[in-house]
């Protein structure tokens, strides 16, 4: 995603990471309402040529805590 982005990764760790709850790894950060901080004004995704396997199985797939399993999202439709 750095690269992507054309930044180097030390400054894509400082701008676009924090440490994870339990200080094991990093984490993207997120904007103040939680909202992906790769999500530009009109919700539109700026790595989504790069986006991790994090984004690309949202909801599905995502645990949270207080969540044991995946998200409960209901089915995808079949695509066409």
């Amino acid at each position: 995603m750095a690269r992507h982005l054309g930044f180097p990764v030390r400054w894509f760790v400082h701008l676009f990471t924090r440490l994870s709850g339990d200080r094991t790894g990093l984490v993207l950060a997120g904007k103040p309402e939680e909202a992906c901080i790769f999500l530009d004004g009109d919700r539109t995704c700026l790595v989504h040529a790069v986006k991790p396997e994090q984004c690309r199985s949202f909801p599905r797939g995502w645990r949270y805590p207080g969540n044991d399993g995946p998200c409960p999202s209901p089915p995808f439709p079949a695509a066409p």
